[in-house]
């Protein structure tokens, strides 16, 4: 069963990193976190160094299974040439998909997980792109409970994105949005779908995902309630 998967960014800290594609090492500190390598926790980091497909991580920790990318729907177009800040990349230039469809389009991210039948599965999620994402959703599969229900993690008290000021494509100005999720009962993986729209570029996407207890409550929101929040 698909579901809507919606979500704000948990409680951040201001920090100055070194390069775009990860602005947290894994989850930032708050009511809802966790760190790489806990007991049932796996992190992925596709940065698309390669117009191959389906593209794989280019670094991470799973367990479970090979996560993988590729469009799903849409034209896209790998470039190698694209003008980003020094802070993304220190060369000014980045790699990434470009889709082309004047309609938009989407990629899907399959991410092997943890099958435990724990309460909740935590995703803590960073896209370094030009354009903000329109649309986000998850299909989860290999829970004992059908269907499943989806909360937002405790807001912020910062911007739900990080800025890379000096450069744009298309007109857009490159941000690293972050987005925090958690579906219960936990699935034993997840394809996460990111809609977009003509001529934005995705430069780096990295996922953290913990299957566990239940840590915080959340409550369900409407995505076009929390998505002006992504606004360029």
């Amino acid at each position: 069963m698909r579901v809507l998967i919606l979500a704000v960014v948990a409680a951040l800290l201001v920090v100055t990193p070194l390069y775009a594609e990860e602005v947290f090492p894994g989850p930032p500190p708050g009511d809802i976190t966790w760190a790489r390598g806990d007991s049932g926790s796996t992190w992925q980091h596709f940065d698309f160094p390669d117009g191959n497909l389906p593209a794989y991580p280019t670094e991470g920790e799973n367990d479970f299974g090979e996560p993988w990318m590729e469009p799903a729907t849409g034209s896209w177009e790998w470039g190698n040439g694209w003008s980003c800040p020094p802070e993304m990349d220190p060369s000014g230039v980045c790699d990434g998909w470009h889709c082309t469809s004047p309609t938009g389009g989407k990629i899907s991210i399959e991410v092997p997980n943890n099958d435990d039948q724990n309460e909740v599965k935590y995703i803590f999620m960073q896209i370094t792109s030009a354009g903000v994402p329109t649309d986000i959703g998850v299909t989860g599969t290999g829970s004992s409970t059908p269907g499943y229900t989806s909360g937002i993690w405790p807001p912020g008290t910062v911007p739900p994105h990080q800025a890379w000021p000096g450069s744009s494509q298309f007109g857009k100005p490159w941000y690293t949005y972050f987005y925090g999720y958690v579906i219960r009962p936990n699935p034993k993986s997840e394809t996460i779908t990111i809609e977009v729209t003509e001529c934005t570029i995705i430069d780096q996407i990295v996922i953290d995902t913990l299957c566990t207890e239940e840590m915080s409550p959340v409550e369900p929101t409407a995505w076009s309630t929390i998505k002006a929040l992504y606004r360029e």
